[in-house]
């Protein structure tokens, strides 16, 4: 069952109590509708590609950057298997 079927059954569920319905019944499908009224587990969709920042590669990224100023964050970053905010981070010291 959906949210927006969900909402609705609980309009009509309403509806039925204003109508004067068995509260006891109403209560215990409110009970149920509410079970369905959960969020899914987060699910990765996408492998980690990218390789894991450590104290040491942090250093190899200065070391590299400092000695090839010209070269862009993004060819750095493709270098070490990181991304180019990877490479930022460790340049501007937010990485240690």
């Amino acid at each position: 069952m959906k949210i927006p079927d969900i909402q609705e059954r609980l309009n009509q569920v309403a509806d039925e109590l204003e109508t004067g319905a068995d509260i006891c019944e109403a209560a215990s499908e409110i009970r149920r509708l509410s079970a369905n009224l959960s969020r899914r587990k987060p699910i990765r969709k996408a492998p980690i590609s990218s390789s894991p920042m450590t104290p040491e590669l942090t250093e190899e990224i200065r070391n590299y950057w400092r000695a090839n100023p010209a070269m862009s964050q993004t060819d750095i970053g493709a270098k070490f298997n990181v991304n180019a905010g990877r490479v930022s981070e460790a340049v501007r010291g937010y990485r240690r």
